[in-house]
């Protein structure tokens, strides 16, 4: 292992490192009890995991971790890989006054998730850079540099942090719209097409926002609410025929098809007479 740059002093530590001739590829998980961690991959092929979260990594990709939070590096090659990191306590932050502002990012969201930051996220700078800032070189007041870029640092965090938060709210009011309106339109087209014109969304988009938020691809869940009305109409005494059409199956064999897939019976099997 080749230290390029490091320092180490109570409540933080910075290091610029590259870790070459890997004999053995994963390294063991580690967490830290006081230390929040921000990893700031450079160069290597490798994935990061947090948890249970695997993260692909590319140069320039951001971690953060906070105290208690289980990680390792996965190598995927013997060449290694070069990497910045810092680890700090909360009482550095508090000359600021800014400490519980600046860790939300850290501790506002569940454990092993959401840990990944992209170098887009930032726009006012890139992380690798303000790391290499800090790590430039050794003097008397390095501990102040290494501070003050800390402190541009977790407030680019933060703020891609807020963004991120907005981001998912906004996706997630999206697919409410789409839930709703899917709902109110069972009887008529509900493509992809359909769907994109309606929302002024891409086809890949309305799939990417639906299946974020629901879980589930926005087809599957479609053909289930579907199929879910069509029994419920039949069991109301509604004809099989009805049911399909009511429910916007255009095709009497496709609705026949996906009902005994589903249900495990042929829709006419619940059907009610009324009396």
């Amino acid at each position: 292992m080749q230290t390029l740059y490091s320092y180490k002093n109570e409540g933080i530590e910075i290091a610029h490192r590259i870790t070459s001739h890997l004999t053995q590829r994963d390294t063991k998980y580690h967490s830290h009890n006081n230390l929040y961690e921000v990893f700031c991959f450079v160069d290597g092929e490798a994935e990061y995991i947090v948890e249970d979260s695997v993260y692909p990594l590319k140069p320039g990709y951001l971690l953060i971790m906070r105290p208690g939070e289980r990680h390792k590096i996965k190598i995927h090659t013997e060449k290694g890989y070069e990497r910045f990191f810092i680890n700090f306590s909360e009482n550095i932050l508090s000359s600021y006054n800014l400490e519980k502002h600046f860790l939300f990012p850290f501790t506002d969201r569940n454990i092993g998730k959401k840990n990944l930051y992209f170098p887009t996220e930032f726009p006012q700078f890139t992380p690798k850079d303000i790391f290499s800032r800090m790590c430039l070189y050794s003097d008397c007041s390095q501990e102040k540099r290494i501070s003050a870029y800390l402190y541009i640092l977790l407030e680019g965090i933060y703020n891609a942090f807020i963004g991120k938060r907005h981001s998912d709210e906004s996706t997630h009011y999206t697919a409410e719209r789409m839930i709703m309106y899917i709902s109110e339109h069972l009887s008529e087209d509900l493509s992809l097409a359909s769907l994109s014109e309606k929302f002024f969304l891409s086809p890949s988009q309305i799939n990417r926002i639906f299946k974020k938020s629901a879980g589930v691809p926005i087809g599957e869940y479609i053909l289930t609410k579907r199929l879910t009305a069509a029994e419920d109409l039949l069991r109301n005494g509604t004809s099989a025929l009805d049911a399909c059409q009511k429910c916007g199956f255009r095709d009497y064999s496709a609705f026949y098809r996906s009902y005994r897939k589903r249900v495990g019976r042929c829709p006419r099997d619940d059907m009610t007479d009324i009396i």
